[in-house]
């Protein structure tokens, strides 16, 4: 789970798999900021009944993951 404040690769890969879906989170700087919860949230609106918490969790990477297989 990455949450505000969280730092680290898994942050990146994040932050360039959301603007791979064009999503704009800013600079991929491994930082979990504003921005990458925002680009989270937005990423959550595409997926009904998904909380929109801008909490990258299980369930929040598993409809990423759905996204690139389609």
């Amino acid at each position: 789970t990455l949450i505000k404040g969280s730092r680290g690769i898994q942050v990146v890969a994040l932050q360039d798999a959301l603007k791979h879906l064009n999503i704009d989170v800013g600079t991929s700087d491994g930082a979990f900021g504003m921005k990458t919860e925002a680009g989270v949230k937005e990423l959550q609106t595409r997926k009904p009944h998904l909380p929109v918490n801008g909490i990258y969790d299980e369930t929040t990477r598993d409809l990423l993951e759905s996204l690139f297989q389609a």
